[in-house]
């Protein structure tokens, strides 16, 4: 399935909590877990609600609620073509990566990709994702990666509800430029001020809204 295209995630922050994007950039049609083809268009897709979940490095999370689907963007700046952006969905308090359903897309030289993953209880995530994504487009214009896809709001590990948290990582590409490696670290902090590879779990985010 082949969504609308994504603009990039600026005016992030309009008084009408409104992100309007439209761009060209590469779209990729999905399986649950990567990439099938690539296809240049341009449009628009507005969504409802944005905030900024990672200060240190503008990482912003904006999402619409369709009754039933979900469409979510990540945004994040000073990235280049070497560069993911990756989210977690069911984060609870303290266990960070533990059990969590991760999205995660990049724009390498070699291929737009959006895929699924699942993060067992040793953090990794080396687990059997069971969320469906679709309309998975990537954008890397001026140093901002923007990751845009559609989920179930009852599919995967971790259903989406009104109270649900999330975490974000940010980091480099294998040497090959297809696959994500290893983020890098950053030590706890609350404010997320200080914090440039990867969050501790972000404020509560009202998926039903």
């Amino acid at each position: 399935v082949i969504g609308p295209p994504v603009r990039r995630l600026f005016a992030r922050m309009l008084s009408s909590r409104s992100v309007a994007l439209a761009l060209t950039v590469v779209v990729v049609a999905l399986t649950a877990t990567c990439s099938a083809r690539s296809f240049n268009l341009v449009g628009a897709w507005t969504l409802k609600n944005s905030v900024v979940i990672g200060p240190a490095r503008n990482v912003s999370l904006s999402w619409t609620n369709n009754a039933g689907s979900v469409d979510v963007c990540v945004s994040v700046d000073k990235a280049t073509a070497s560069t993911y952006a990756a989210i977690g969905f069911g984060a609870k308090p303290g266990n960070q990566m533990q059990n969590v359903d991760i999205v995660a897309g990049f724009h390498s030289s070699a291929a737009a990709t959006v895929k699924s993953m699942y993060s067992t209880a040793n953090g990794y995530p080396s687990g059997t994702p069971t969320l469906k994504i679709s309309n998975g487009q990537v954008s890397l214009q001026n140093g901002v990666l923007s990751v845009c896809f559609t989920r179930a709001a009852k599919d995967g590990h971790n259903p989406l509800t009104s109270t649900g948290a999330v975490i974000w990582a940010v980091g480099p590409l294998t040497t090959t430029g297809t696959d994500i490696a290893y983020h890098g670290p950053d030590g706890q902090d609350p404010t997320g001020k200080t914090q440039t590879h990867r969050s501790d779990e972000t404020p509560v985010i009202n998926w039903t809204s």
